[in-house]
């Protein structure tokens, strides 16, 4: 019996080409000359991003601290390159294991955390990625008094 025959060589003809070797040190460089955010490989911050609240641990290829909008675009454009996957991290409560990954690590918590607009009619509120609970403290009393009571008149 033939290994060869149509079947084969016709998925041979669609199979994807096989991405260079990943290089850490590629990576690192180019992510440091293309983001003003904070690009960390070193064995000590990847090793804190290794694990979240859940019981598993992955140590990441590196960690990226983006600084603006511009610095997200441009590591997903990286890590396309490079093919490398990206998991985004917030605050790294995740008790299933969401936040580790053996890819990049794109922690928005540091810089992102703005709240970029409140609309105290509604209650609502837009931020940035990173922004989380505690940031409406920094809100007027009055607004965050509008967050904090959703009681209904009935």
């Amino acid at each position: 019996m033939s290994t060869t025959g149509p079947a084969t060589s016709q998925a041979q003809s669609t199979s994807r080409p096989v991405p260079p070797p990943f290089s850490r040190k590629r990576l690192a460089q180019e992510l440091s000359a293309a983001v003003t955010g904070e690009v960390r490989f070193d064995s000590f911050s990847r090793g804190l991003y290794a694990t979240d609240a859940s019981i598993y641990q992955i140590m990441p290829a590196g960690v990226v601290l983006p600084k603006s909008d511009a610095d997200v675009e441009a590591t997903l454009a990286i890590a396309r390159e490079h093919r490398i996957s990206i998991t985004p991290r917030g605050g790294g409560t995740s008790q299933c294991g969401q936040t580790v990954g053996p890819g990049l690590i794109v922690d928005v918590s540091k810089y992102l955390r703005n709240i970029l607009a409140f609309d105290p009619a509604c209650a609502q509120r837009a931020r940035s990625a990173g922004g989380g609970p505690g940031r409406a403290q920094s809100l007027p009393a009055a607004a965050r008094a509008l967050l904090s009571d959703r009681s209904v008149d009935g």
